[in-house]
């Protein structure tokens, strides 16, 4: 059976969970408890995220001020917990509606969260990519077992929102390249 992140018992439980997700993710997310609570995933995520940080800060140059840095991961990780909860709520939306899976926002949190244990990898210098297809991956492997979303669905519901992104992202680089390329104007109006 495999081991699930306990924050009651973080040491004993994060091997075990590491080890599982990584070697067996089919019989992991088969076996993911339903009733999974947002205070482990979220401990989890936490640690995930934050160690490779930590630690390529610890490996990294001395010239680099330790301190503001850190203080710098204190002040993002917040912002990683609220976004991976909003991505919890697209993959929980995307599923009610439009494939009539039963995937509440806890359950699709506990998915994210376990498919970025690859992030602990992150901190090797250029592996990024390979982590974060590991961890989209992992989310689709969840989709897939847990939530039993066939693979072309759950592929396109993990891979529409990235489309759009690369899409609005390529007509913005367009309008600002159409408007740096206009010649300038002869008097341009002043408003005081």
């Amino acid at each position: 059976m495999p081991v699930y992140f306990s924050a009651a018992d973080p040491v004993a439980s994060l091997a075990g969970t590491i080890r599982d997700v990584l070697t067996r993710p089919t019989a992991f997310f088969r076996e993911m408890p339903a009733d999974g609570s947002y205070w482990h995933s979220s401990i989890l995520l936490l640690i995930v995220l934050a160690a490779p940080l930590m630690l390529g800060i610890l490996l990294g140059s001395d010239f680099i001020p330790h301190i503001p840095l850190l203080l710098l991961i204190l002040t993002t990780m917040p912002f990683a917990l609220v976004s991976a909860w909003l991505w919890a709520g697209y993959l929980a939306w995307a599923t009610r509606h439009f494939f009539h899976a039963g995937l509440s926002t806890r359950q699709a949190f506990q998915i994210y969260a376990y498919s970025n244990v690859p992030s602990l990898f992150s901190w090797i210098p250029g592996i990024n990519v390979i982590t974060g297809l590991w961890s989209l991956y992992l989310q689709w492997k969840g989709l897939t077992v847990f939530a039993g979303i066939g693979g072309g669905r759950a592929l396109m519901i993990l891979i529409l929102p990235l489309a759009l992104l690369v899409a609005s992202g390529a007509i913005l680089f367009m309008l600002i390249g159409v408007y740096l390329s206009q010649p300038p104007q002869p008097n341009p109006v002043m408003m005081f």
